[in-house]
């Protein structure tokens, strides 16, 4: 039979298995609670994350629709310039002919019609020729 001093030892051993089984257990619930925080803090990160993307998915298409903008701009201004040189060279030859049209017509008055055609034809072949000269740089 067991006697009273192994019964003794027995229930210390006991007791100290249930205290070290607490041990165990509390240590088991520290670690969950710190895998919850931890797990917590990654969730929130990742909240962070995702809005900090649509933010900067955001500001990009913002950015593209801006810079869009202002290559059509650019490219308006651009047209702009072309057009404003166009009526120019158009004012330049409107004028040089005018100025060859009242030379002809007082040639003409003058009864001089053979100078009045050949002035004629002379200044529009020299109004074609830089018009042409125009051209060619542009290209």
């Amino acid at each position: 039979m067991v006697n009273n001093a192994e019964i003794e030892s027995l229930k210390a051993i006991e007791k100290e298995a249930s205290k070290r089984k607490q041990r165990v257990y509390n240590d088991y619930l520290d670690a969950k609670k710190k895998v919850t925080e931890a797990y917590d803090a990654v969730q929130i990160a990742w909240k962070y994350r995702c809005i900090a993307h649509q933010r900067l998915e955001h500001e990009f298409r913002v950015v593209k629709k801006t810079s869009e903008a202002y290559r059509n701009g650019q490219a308006s201004v651009i047209s702009l310039k072309k057009y404003q040189k166009a009526k120019m060279i158009f004012q330049e030859a409107d004028a040089t002919y005018q100025s060859a049209e009242e030379r002809y017509s007082k040639c003409k008055e003058e009864r001089d019609y053979h100078k009045a055609l050949f002035d004629f034809l002379q200044d529009e072949h020299t109004h074609l020729r830089i018009e042409l000269d125009k051209l060619m740089q542009k290209t």
